[in-house]
């Protein structure tokens, strides 16, 4: 669907969310990805209402209109993410809600625009990968099972998994 898109407020341009018309199943709150000639972006769906627009239509800015369904509100860091798409302009998206719960918030919180956001979910998943290595190492030992084929394999198979979750929006 070809969306309009709208520069965000400035005190909204280091947020981690983008605002479209609500719809079925693209509620307010919601993460979604967005993907644009092979570029995708997770970040935080908000909903455009009456009062959102008021805000947003004060001069001297560009004014939304109330009756296009398709218009979306989206800050610079997600505008370059996704191939560097212009405002004001109709461009192809793939908007849809993330499917899988944890996966889709570690991929939102990678994907944020400020910096400690972002740090602070590698840091997380760097810890998460070295307690669970932690704890099979200790059940190893428990069960006297040789570590010298599930240890690495396990290692390698939990790092993966973090550096795929943690990958950062190509710009």
């Amino acid at each position: 669907m070809k969306y309009k898109t709208f520069a965000a407020l400035a005190d909204e341009s280091n947020s981690g969310w983008v605002w479209l018309w609500e719809t079925d199943e693209l509620k307010s709150r919601k993460i979604v990805k967005i993907v644009h000639n092979g570029h995708p972006v997770f970040c935080e769906c908000r909903t455009i209402d009456a009062n959102f627009t008021n805000q947003y239509n004060k001069p001297p800015r560009v004014p939304i209109p109330i009756t296009a369904k398709n218009t979306l509100i989206i800050s610079k860091w997600y505008r370059d993410a996704l191939g560097g798409i212009k405002t004001e302009d109709d461009v192809p998206l793939t908007i849809a809600p993330a499917k899988i719960p944890i996966w889709r918030a570690v991929r939102a919180a990678a994907h944020h625009p400020d910096f400690m956001v972002r740090l602070a979910t590698y840091l997380g998943v760097i810890g998460v990968w070295s307690g669970l290595c932690s704890l099979i190492a200790s059940f190893l030992v428990i069960f006297a099972v040789s570590p010298r084929m599930i240890w690495p394999v396990s290692i390698l198979g939990l790092g993966v998994m973090g550096f795929a979750a943690c990958r950062p929006v190509r710009m």
